[in-house]
C-alpha cells in the first residue's frame, strides 16, 4: 500500500497525519478532519508496507494515537477488504494469528465487573439488542430482547433452559424472573460466577436458577430450550457444537443462538485486529445442521442492530478511557479500544455479520413472531422432515 491508496480508502474524513518531525500529510477529500499523530519516524513507512499487522502492534505499543471516534475508520482504510486472496497470504495470516494468541487479555466484557457496568449497563445485557421501535436506547431495547425470547422459546414454569453463555447473567435472571422456568447458566469467569450468584440469591430465584463454570461435555441432563447468548462465533468447524447440542435438546425443544458469520466465501475470516476466531461461512453452518436432527427456523442478520450496540458501548468506553487506563494499564486499555474497533469495521465493512438462529426439532412448535396473537402451531411431520431448512438465508 501507498499514501495514494491510503487516500483513496479513506471515507467520509480527511486524514491529517501528524509526523514526528513535525510534518503534516493530508489525506482525503470530503468529512471532518481527524489527526492521526504518529509518534516514530520510521511507522508510517512500516504500516504502508505490513498494515495488517504492524497497525495493531505499534498501536499496542503506543507508538501512535487518534481520537477514539475514529478508530473504526483508520482501520477500515488500511485493512480494505481483500476478495480472493492468494493461498500464501492466506497461511500468513492464520500463522500470525497463531503467534499472537499469548498476549491477548480477557475480553473486556468478562474482565471485571466495573469495566463491564461502564460499557454494558447497570443490568450487564450481552448480546444484540433489538431495536423494534424508534428512540430506544441500548438498555430498553435489550429488555425487549429479553421478553421476546422468553415467548419465542415457550418458556414457562417447569420448563428447564440451558443458558450456554450467561456471562454477567442478565438474560438468565430476566428470563427466570419473567418467565418462572428452571435454568442453568454457564458463566466464563470466578468473577461472573459469585456475581450472578449473588443476585440470583439476592431477587429470590436461586431455587430455579443454577450459575456454573461451562460443562458442555460432560452435561448429562436435557432442556425443553438451549440459548447462545453473545457467542463470538461458532467457530471455522461448527460440526461438534451444533451435534451436541441436539444431544442436550428435548424432542419438542428449541435452540436460539447468536454469532457472526460471512456470507461470501470469498470474504477472508480474518478482522482487521487480528481476531482469533475466525468466523465461520454460513454454508458451513447449513452443512453441520444437515448432519443433526435440527431445523432451521428462522435466522435474522441483525448487524444493523449489533453495530448501534458497539457504539454505545464505545461511547461509554471513551467516556472513561482514563479511568480504565488508570485501573488496568495503559496496554490494556489500548487492547479493548482495539477489540471494539475491529468489531465496528469488521461488521461495517461486511467482513462479518450478526445473525440470530432459532433452530428446533421436527416435531417442534413454530414460535409465533412479536406481536402475534395467533398461538403457535406444530409443524407437521411430513412437511417439517422434507424441508432441509425453511430460512431463505440458507
Amino acid at each position: 500500500m501507498n499514501l495514494s491508496t491510503l487516500a483513496d480508502n479513506l471515507q467520509g474524513v480527511r486524514l491529517c497525519a501528524h509526523l514526528p518531525n513535525g510534518q503534516v500529510l493530508h489525506l482525503g477529500r470530503d468529512g471532518p478532519r481527524v489527526d492521526w499523530h504518529l509518534h516514530c519516524s520510521s511507522l508510517l513507512r512500516r504500516l504502508l508496507r505490513r498494515s495488517r499487522h504492524e497497525l495493531r502492534r505499534s498501536y499496542l505499543r503506543g507508538e501512535w494515537d487518534i481520537d477514539g471516534r475514529h478508530l473504526p475508520t483508520l482501520l477500515q482504510a488500511l485493512h480494505p477488504v481483500e476478495r480472493d486472496p492468494s493461498p500464501l497470504r492466506v497461511a500468513m495470516e492464520r500463522l500470525c494469528r497463531g503467534s499472537q494468541r499469548t498476549e491477548a487479555p480477557p475480553h473486556w466484557q468478562a474482565s471485571d465487573l466495573w469495566l463491564a457496568q461502564s460499557c454494558l449497563g447497570e443490568e450487564l445485557h450481552q448480546g444484540c439488542a433489538h431495536y423494534g421501535e424508534p428512540g430506544l436506547g441500548l438498555e430498553q431495547a435489550q429488555r425487549i430482547r429479553c421478553r421476546e425470547l422468553g415467548r419465542q422459546l415457550q418458556l414457562e414454569p417447569g420448563r428447564r433452559l440451558l443458558d450456554l453463555n450467561a456471562g454477567w447473567g442478565a438474560l438468565a435472571l430476566g428470563l427466570a424472573q419473567q418467565t418462572g422456568a428452571t435454568i442453568t447458566a454457564w458463566v466464563s469467569s470466578p468473577e461472573q460466577l459469585r456475581y450472578a450468584r449473588q443476585e440470583a440469591r439476592r431477587r429470590g430465584l436461586h431455587t430455579t436458577l443454577h450459575f456454573d463454570l461451562p460443562q458442555l461435555h460432560t452435561c448429562q441432563e436435557r432442556f425443553d430450550g438451549i440459548v447462545g447468548n453473545a457467542i463470538t462465533t461458532l467457530g471455522p468447524a461448527p460440526n461438534a457444537l451444533l451435534a451436541r447440542l441436539a444431544e442436550l435438546l428435548r424432542g419438542d425443544g428449541m435452540t436460539w443462538l447468536q454469532f457472526y458469520a460471512r456470507r461470501d466465501p470469498r470474504t477472508p475470516d480474518h478482522w482487521p485486529t487480528q481476531s482469533n476466531r475466525p468466523a465461520p461461512l454460513l454454508s458451513a453452518l447449513h452443512s453441520a445442521l444437515e448432519r443433526t436432527e435440527l431445523r432451521t427456523l428462522t435466522l435474522h442478520n441483525l448487524s444493523v442492530y449489533r453495530l448501534r450496540d458497539l457504539h454505545a458501548y464505545a461511547a461509554r468506553y471513551r467516556r472513561r478511557r482514563a479511568a480504565i487506563g488508570q485501573r488496568f494499564g495503559e496496554y490494556r486499555a489500548r487492547y479493548w479500544e482495539l477489540q471494539l474497533a475491529g468489531e465496528i469495521a469488521a461488521l461495517q465493512q461486511q467482513r462479518i455479520a450478526q445473525y440470530e438462529l432459532l433452530l428446533g426439532n421436527a416435531e417442534g412448535l413454530w414460535p409465533p413472531e412479536t406481536g402475534d396473537l395467533h398461538p403457535p402451531v406444530r409443524l407437521p411431520q411430513i412437511i417439517a422432515s422434507k424441508i432441509p431448512g425453511l430460512a431463505p438465508d440458507l
